[in-house]
């Protein structure tokens, strides 16, 4: 299995879904964890890809199947493509049938490391 982790290393609010992945792929060898850093390097191969990434305003691990939960940017140009506005031009031109994205709060606990592997084992 694949799953896509979106973040930026260098900053501290979102590279939580980086150091996430991380500490998890010791526990899941069967996983091949994805670092995507420009989103539009983004092209998954499976029909329903699994993504990984950090969300503000939430305090706990959600899980997102739907465009209609993904808060987007206003866009004005290319250069504010955002993740949520990437997958509903991918859900758009049929590139993708679903995606389920793993959404984990910008400050990383041990209770979101134990939820996420919970999430992970059932997918």
């Amino acid at each position: 299995m694949k799953i896509y982790v979106f973040g930026n290393n260098d900053l501290d609010i979102d590279n939580s879904a980086i150091k996430l992945s991380k500490k998890l792929s010791n526990h899941f060898k069967d996983i091949e964890f994805i670092y995507i850093n420009d989103i539009n390097s983004f092209s998954p191969n499976e029909k329903v890809p699994i993504l990984l990434d950090s969300a503000s305003n939430i305090s706990e691990v959600i899980v997102i199947e739907s465009t209609d939960k993904l808060q987007t940017n206003m866009n004005t140009s290319n250069h504010d493509f955002d993740l949520g506005m990437t997958l509903k031009l991918l859900l758009k031109l049929h590139k993708i049938d679903g995606f389920k994205a793993i959404c984990i709060p910008q400050t990383l606990s041990e209770k979101d490391i134990s939820e996420s592997s919970r999430v992970i084992s059932q997918l």
